[in-house]
């Protein structure tokens, strides 16, 4: 639509220079034509006309410039600007050009052809008009590596649910794990073996979770913390690591899992953490499970959080690592049921352990609602720490206020544009009253002229008469 335009005065501007070459005709309509193109395209992009003085353009904000193409008549003077960037120059004009998605997300983006062949990208430099507008709600120039725009309302809105969700998604998931299971894998993971969780790109804290082990009558068989600090890896530790019975083990999780400890106290190796469990970390996936006879034997584990002030307030490790899942997903778009409860909801556990009348799980994430949940944005880092429904109220109320700033700005700029658009048609409008005046003032001066033609006619039939 913005080429059209700009085509199409470019073409107005040679037909005009055409017919006004003999410096006496004046090509009315053809004005009027291009006075109206000019306003659509500066409702479109805030486009600015210079006209009435030769000018040497710039065809980007920056070292290079070019000189416009100008013509021999006198449109040679006439220049359309869109931030800067000569759209007309006289007769010719330079399209907007559109790439075609090539980014991953396949979000489109502008740009301006110099006559050299150089691309400028245009979308930092359009700031009026409709087009402004669209690029300030989609998001300037995409991301190079994720394809996302670094801003835009709409991107804006879209990371704080991502946020909200991926915050929702880790609590529940970390609750669950307190569900006994046999076996307890993580989502994908982009964490080398020895890179610490706290550095990682994870929401993992410093602190200690406990692996509980339960027999077949949900009585608990023992346990052991497994601890968190500032170098604790997944599987290949970098230093070691002190536990409470001053025994040293590799600051690992898997080292942790496979030390041998006397968890119980009893000076029984057989019934230790490391009797009932194994972990693995291979192809990006971490795994604790349950020893096969053991799990013949009807043993089962959980892995509860010590969360010092509540219940989402320790670790996170295994929402962070989506060890026990409840939730699948990462963000808004795929936040989802973990499949296999989707597929089969009788696998849902509302327990810590299968036994009459225990529903510990379902009342904590009930509880949930009432305890402050991290929020780590999304491709920030920034961390808020809050419940669900305030940090569900922000967003919403940010999206309401930002929604009443620009119902107020639309209506301010509607005032203003109205101004200036009565002032127009005032000046290259036709007035209805200042017409009917004329018309009436001209209608009586012709009155008064056929009385003077009538008193002359008589007067001369009466000098005829006399002479006769």
């Amino acid at each position: 639509e913005i080429n059209n335009y700009a085509k199409e005065i470019s073409q107005l501007n040679k037909a005009i220079g055409e017919v006004e070459s003999d410096g006496v005709d004046h090509a009315n309509d053809l004005r009027d034509r291009r006075g109206y193109l000019e306003l659509q395209l500066a409702e479109l992009t805030g486009a600015t006309v210079l006209e009435g003085q030769l000018y040497n353009g710039s065809g980007f904000k920056g070292e290079e410039q070019y000189n416009s193409s100008l013509n021999e008549n006198n449109q040679a003077s006439y220049t359309i600007q869109i931030s800067g960037f000569n759209i007309v120059d006289g007769s010719t004009y330079h399209p907007v050009e559109i790439t075609s998605g090539a980014n991953q997300l396949d979000f489109h983006e502008l740009y301006y052809e110099l006559q050299n062949g150089n691309e400028i990208p245009m979308e930092d430099e359009i700031i009026g008009g409709k087009l402004g507008a669209v690029l300030d709600i989609r998001g300037r120039r995409p991301d190079i590596e994720t394809g996302i725009p670094s801003d835009g309302e709409l991107q804006n809105v879209i990371n704080e649910l991502d946020t909200f969700s991926k915050g929702m998604i880790e609590a529940t998931n970390n609750v669950y794990a307190s569900s006994a299971t046999n076996l307890m894998q993580s989502n994908m993971l982009t964490l080398e073996d020895d890179t610490p969780l706290v550095l990682g790109d994870y929401n993992v804290d410093k602190g200690s979770f406990s692996l509980v082990v339960y027999d077949i009558d949900g009585k608990e068989v023992t346990s052991r913390d497994i601890n968190i600090n500032e170098t604790t890896s997944l599987s290949v530790s970098t230093d070691l690591f002190v536990n409470s019975d001053g025994t040293t083990v590799g600051n690992s999780i898997k080292e942790q899992i496979a030390a041998i400890i006397d968890d119980n106290g009893d000076n029984d190796t057989t019934n230790d953490i490391n009797s009932y469990l194994t972990s693995t970390y291979s192809s990006g996936e971490f795994a604790i499970s349950m020893d096969s006879v053991k799990e013949s034997q009807g043993y089962t584990f959980a892995l509860v959080d010590n969360s010092p002030t509540g219940i989402n307030t320790g670790t996170n490790f295994a929402g962070a690592l989506g060890m026990s899942r409840y939730f699948d997903g990462n963000s808004a778009k795929d936040m989802d049921l973990n499949s296999q409860l989707k597929d089969d909801p009788t696998k849902i556990q509302a327990y810590s352990v299968d036994v009459d009348g225990n529903n510990d799980v379902a009342l904590q994430m009930v509880q949930m609602q009432f305890e402050d949940v991290n929020f780590e944005a999304i491709g920030y880092g920034d961390r808020v720490s809050t419940t669900v429904y305030d940090y569900f109220d922000k967003i919403t109320t940010g999206v309401g206020s930002r929604t009443n700033a620009a119902i107020v700005t639309d209506d301010t700029v509607t005032a203003h544009y109205m101004a200036a658009q009565k002032e127009y048609e005032s000046v290259s409008g036709v007035s209805i009253d200042e017409e009917l005046t004329n018309l009436i003032k001209y209608q009586t001066a012709y009155g008064a002229a056929a009385k003077v033609i009538t008193t002359v006619d008589q007067m001369m039939t009466t000098l005829l008469g006399i002479k006769n």
